[in-house]
């Protein structure tokens, strides 16, 4: 378990399961202890009710439909539209309420303050300050991606996110809601621009190969190199060029191959080996990466 996941269900998430219609919004995330769980729903009319306040962020991405106008505020003109990002507070809950004439489709992504006290602690803001206020129908262009780009991760079934992945993407999000905040971009310093040294890779790549079979957190990884999750994963693409999950996956990769050729272990089996959640995984990825499906990578010359 990371340390900033949700062990049960965030409140948030139980409140608008209460309230809402058929189907059941599902928890993208929280089975596989992402620091940032995330849930799609559709409201008929908008939003509307209100429930009591709950003990996490809850960043809200308005994926399409009618406009809404914000109603807990009076004389408020606040509106978010298709694209726009709103920020609840912990401890906001029915304080924080919107109104909509038409259907519309949300993401509520959720995380803890423990997760935004540890991006804190490692980057270089103006101020070093965590929000303070929430906002409503924010539309920040960079940002906007980011979090299209999660989502469409988080429900991805033909190859689906690890943990590691999804943790790294987290911290992008977390670090967007920073330099809104703050209203500027975030100053690396020093220490963000250094590398790794090379026997810190080293023995990365060793922890790795002895567990990949099992989920690996970016948490795992930076704990190795002795840095937080933001500082690793800075220093580890500035060494390495490469993102730690893009190192995890050619490392999974390169080991699949290595099965292939020197044993005669099943497929199926070597999908489960190295970390892939079925064959059909392995061989989409082993297509994307080499070329050609597993039998063929077996009985190529090499």
């Amino acid at each position: 378990m990371g340390k900033h996941a949700f062990t049960e269900d965030p409140e948030h998430c139980l409140a608008y399961r209460r309230i809402t219609v058929d189907p059941l919004p599902r928890i993208y995330g929280l089975g596989d202890a992402w620091d940032m769980p995330v849930v799609r729903h559709r409201s008929i009319l908008g939003e509307g009710a209100d429930f009591a306040g709950v003990s996490h962020y809850v960043l809200t991405y308005h994926i399409s439909g009618s406009p809404v106008q914000r109603a807990d505020r009076k004389e408020s003109t606040q509106l978010a539209r298709t694209g726009s990002i709103s920020l609840q507070l912990p401890g906001s809950g029915g304080s924080f309420r919107s109104l909509g004439n038409g259907a519309v489709e949300y993401a509520h992504l959720y995380f803890q303050q423990s997760l935004l006290d540890a991006a804190l602690e490692t980057v270089s803001v103006t101020s070093q300050k965590q929000p303070k206020e929430d906002f409503f129908g924010l539309v920040d262009i960079t940002w906007q991606r980011d979090i299209m780009t999660y989502l469409e991760r988080a429900k991805d079934t033909l190859c689906p996110p690890t943990t590691l992945e999804m943790d790294a993407r987290a911290i992008v999000l977390i670090q967007g809601l920073l330099r809104v905040v703050e209203g500027t971009a975030l100053q690396n310093t020093a220490v963000l621009q250094a590398g790794l040294k090379e026997r810190e890779v080293s023995k990365i790549k060793q922890y790795l190969l002895s567990r990949l079979n099992e989920k690996i957190r970016l948490n795992d990884m930076a704990e190795i190199a002795g840095f937080s999750p933001y500082h690793f994963a800075r220093k580890f693409k500035a060494t390495t060029g490469e993102t730690p999950n893009a190192y995890l996956m050619r490392i999974r990769l390169s080991q699949a191959v290595k099965l292939l050729r020197e044993t005669q272990m099943p497929i199926s089996e070597i999908a489960f080996q190295v970390g892939f959640s079925s064959q059909s995984h392995l061989t989409r990825r082993l297509k994307e990466e080499y070329g050609l499906p597993p039998a063929k990578l077996r009985n190529a010359e090499h």
